[in-house]
């Protein structure tokens, strides 16, 4: 049986997942629309901030690996802000 605040997280994650997922999608079109490489990069660096949080929770929930979870989690956020800074700055 699942504890209430494992349930909660677990939802929690989930939702990161679609909003984040949603984001992506807005900003693919926007790349559609206006073929503008920036919009582009900042749907990867969203991709690779959102997949990292859903990765890290499937870690921390069937393999209880929270070190490994969280490192990769984290390397996933950095290399995905950096894209977004990067596409902005560029722009």
């Amino acid at each position: 049986m699942v504890d209430l605040l494992t349930a909660f997280v677990i939802i929690l994650r989930i939702m990161v997942f679609i909003l984040g997922g949603t984001v992506v999608l807005i900003a693919l079109q926007a790349y559609r629309r206006t073929r503008e490489s920036f919009m582009f990069l900042v749907a990867l660096g969203l991709v690779l901030i959102t997949i990292g949080s859903f990765v890290e929770g499937l870690f921390f929930e069937f393999a209880g690996r929270t070190n490994p979870a969280h490192a990769l989690e984290s390397t996933l956020a950095v290399i995905g802000f950096l894209v977004i800074i990067y596409a902005i700055r560029s722009s």
